[in-house]
């Protein structure tokens, strides 16, 4: 009987947790679609006296670092260990497609927020982790959009080149 109820609610916890990624999936998705179908609701969050544009900056970096947390631990303490990611089911899991979707935004944020840099410096620490992971988890998923691809081209680059592009005037 107690096994019963501890798998009954591990699958309670499976389903609840795979809600919230589906939840915060559209959530990323409608502010992707929001920001590229009207221009003009970007240009509002940056004039507005809110910090609106640099809290999505914020939020997508460390939205995107949990995620890829999240899929590291499963895939580390997970059946099969590297092998489940090569599985088609892997590629095609809702956290995988937050993790796709949440890119898509940041590359976005990336090449129309002028102040870009300068939001990221609260959570830095966490990009500087998750890009070169999330380059290399990217790599493992079959076909890529053109999109996708130029997203991690865009925002993953080498080490070196990230160096000489972060000329940040941090008023010292």
């Amino acid at each position: 009987m107690a096994i019963a109820s501890s798998m009954d609610l591990l699958g309670r916890y499976v389903n609840c947790n795979e809600s919230r990624v589906l939840g915060k999936v559209e959530v990323v998705r409608f502010l992707t679609s929001l920001f590229n179908r009207k221009a003009s609701m970007w240009s509002v969050f940056v004039e507005s006296s809110c910090q609106c544009h640099s809290e999505v900056v914020k939020t997508t970096v460390v939205l995107l670092h949990r995620q890829w947390l999240d899929l590291r631990g499963r895939v580390e303490g997970g059946p099969g260990g590297e092998a489940a990611i090569q599985s088609p089911a892997w590629c095609t899991s809702p956290g995988v497609d937050l993790l796709r979707e949440a890119l898509m935004l940041l590359h976005w944020l990336f090449l129309n927020n002028s102040s870009f840099s300068e939001h990221c410096l609260p959570v830095l620490h966490m990009y500087d982790q998750m890009i070169p992971a999330i380059r290399d988890t990217f790599r493992r998923i079959p076909q890529l959009s053109e999109s996708e691809e130029l997203a991690l081209d865009e925002i993953c680059r080498p080490e070196s080149e990230d160096t000489e592009d972060m000329d940040i005037d941090t008023g010292s």
